[in-house]
């Protein structure tokens, strides 16, 4: 099934199974009820973030890999993406675990 998410201001539609393959981050924890079952609505608001950085962290979670450095966002405002979308315990993401020391 589709899940759109909303942020900042746009529209991003991607499938929920994508959204579920980092358990622990943000995004999988926002489609997740608490019980573990997956949430019955598909439209999902997330907070007033940068439109291109989450085009961007939508694309590791495609990916499965994490691009250190996206063109037109500044490396310091990176890496609170990542930090924010709690992508540092993505187990098994490539990259992860650089994510709290790379701003060091």
């Amino acid at each position: 099934r589709f899940i759109t998410l909303v942020c900042g201001g746009i529209n991003h539609v991607t499938y929920e199974r994508t959204l579920r393959k980092w358990p622990g981050t943000y995004l999988t924890d926002a489609i997740t009820e608490e019980d573990g079952k997956r949430h019955r609505k598909s439209l999902f608001h997330v907070q007033d973030r940068n439109p291109l950085a989450f085009v961007e962290i939508l694309n590791i979670y495609r990916t499965e890999t994490i691009t250190w450095h996206p063109p037109n966002i500044p490396r310091e405002r990176w890496i609170a993406e990542l930090k924010y979308f709690r992508l540092h315990k993505a187990v098994g993401l490539r990259g992860a675990h650089q994510i709290d020391t790379a701003d060091k």
